[in-house]
């Protein structure tokens, strides 16, 4: 049961604990800690985080679970590489896009029927892109799963899994502009909220 929806709760595993982790980084910094020093720290510490939740789980219904827990290490990690080196945090994002699936209540963190999880390269993040229109631009990698929820399976849906590619409009750039070294802690987070959810309808699909 644990592999039921197809992956998309591992990818929501991963996401959530990189967020964590990436928010307390931010914190850090803005407390003058040395980059890779808030780097680290942050992801010990939504690894921690998580895991305590993977714990808690555990003693309930759920259950114990050692992928899910993998999935939040790997989370903790690809959230200390973008912090500890600057050029992959302005130049790949993990993100998730949500349109709810009805399936249930309204529940973005665990309608996975209705999450697209989403890699981003962004042109920004290269020097012979930063300063030409295409540094509007985005190529992204996406994923999602549908038809194995028990509604869906009412409906007579079929579990499958899509990938495709698209192109998009960079939002955080269009919105905010070059990152500064001395950006305020509001400007950041809004900043990161950005990279971590996925704006819908900015993007065109070219390959499936």
């Amino acid at each position: 049961n644990r592999t039921r929806a197809l992956g998309m709760d591992k990818l929501g595993h991963a996401l959530g604990t990189a967020s964590i982790a990436d928010g307390l980084a931010i914190g850090l910094r803005q407390k003058n800690q040395v980059q890779r020093s808030a780097a680290i720290t942050g992801a010990i510490y939504g690894f921690g985080i998580m895991t305590l939740v993977e714990v808690a789980d555990g003693t309930s219904d759920y259950g114990f679970s050692p992928q899910d827990l993998a999935a939040d290490a790997l989370g903790a990690t690809w959230s200390y590489l973008r912090n500890a080196y600057p050029r992959l945090r302005e130049t790949i994002d993990l993100r998730v896009q949500f349109k709810p699936s009805h399936n249930d209540a309204f529940r973005p963190w665990s309608d996975y029927s209705g999450q697209t999880y989403l890699l981003a390269v962004k042109m920004s993040g290269f020097k012979w892109a930063g300063k030409t229109p295409l540094q509007y631009l985005e190529l992204r990698a996406g994923y999602q799963a549908r038809g194995f929820t028990t509604a869906e399976e009412e409906r007579g849906a079929v579990p499958a899994r899509r990938v495709f590619v698209s192109a998009g409009i960079n939002v955080d750039r269009a919105l905010l502009g070059p990152k500064r070294i001395d950006e305020k802690a509001r400007r950041e987070y809004t900043r990161e909220v950005i990279r971590h959810v996925q704006v819908p309808y900015t993007s065109i699909q070219l390959l499936e």
